[in-house]
């Protein structure tokens, strides 16, 4: 995975270990790309422990974490929310969103085949992927 050479937002959408690959490309974003506003929607099952935003190194970040396996509790930091990433982006990845930016999937492949039918029907113009797993039947 590469991220394009130009000015639109870049939107990573992540499951899981689908968020390794995306540190580091967010993390050289920051160094060559510095003014591209870049969003991270992460859904994790309950692991939240040892994720701190502190971990990428980029000036425009936007940090949505979702978790699925566990009750919100206080000590979360605010950008965390609990349930499915699938409502986490349908609640904040509008068409006009999806049509001025690039978006990145990783995750299992059934994940990254339903993020990618979502946005194709809002009207996404760039969707660059990478699945891994097995597909749940």
């Amino acid at each position: 995975m590469k991220l394009g050479d130009n000015d639109w937002t870049k939107v990573f959408v992540s499951t899981g270990a689908g968020l390794a690959p995306f540190v580091g490309m967010i993390n050289q974003a920051g160094q060559l790309q510095p003014h591209i506003p870049i969003k991270l929607f992460a859904g994790l099952r309950d692991n939240i422990a040892n994720f701190t935003q502190d971990f990428f190194r980029h000036p425009a970040l936007d940090l949505l974490v979702t978790i699925s396996g566990s009750s919100r509790e206080e000590s979360w930091p605010t950008f965390v929310s609990e349930g499915r990433i699938n409502k986490l982006l349908t609640n904040n990845i509008t068409s006009k969103i999806a049509k001025e930016s690039e978006f990145y999937l990783c995750g299992n492949p059934d994940f990254v085949a339903s993020t990618r039918e979502f946005l194709e029907n809002i009207g996404a113009a760039s969707i660059v992927e990478e699945s891994f797993g097995t597909v749940i039947k």
